[in-house]
């Protein structure tokens, strides 16, 4: 994930929760940009409403996955996290979500 690649879907605008996504936002941005695998993350988005934290894009590894969702997991105002992250490899894709 870039430091700037960080949507985020916004149905309510009420201040409050511009504020709440906002500080969901930027200490999502700060763990990744501290961590050792950062560069590994830019395939990587970010989605946050109403208590939720939906992760999707892609990873190598994983090894990856479980990292960004372990670095990830005790946000402030992060009730739950969905991890749909999809693991590649050299030859494509090693796993498929179930539709």
């Amino acid at each position: 994930m870039n430091q700037s690649e960080c949507a985020t879907d916004l149905r309510d605008h009420a201040d409050v929760t511009l504020s709440v996504t906002g500080e969901v936002q930027k200490t999502i941005k700060e763990r990744i940009c501290h961590c050792p695998y950062a560069f590994h993350f830019n395939k990587v988005y970010c989605y946050y409403f109403q208590g939720t934290l939906t992760l999707r894009g892609s990873v190598a590894t994983f090894h990856l996955k479980q990292i960004l969702q372990t670095m990830l997991l005790d946000i402030k105002y992060v009730q739950r996290l969905v991890n749909e992250v999809d693991v590649t490899n050299a030859i494509g894709l090693s796993t498929e979500r179930q539709k």
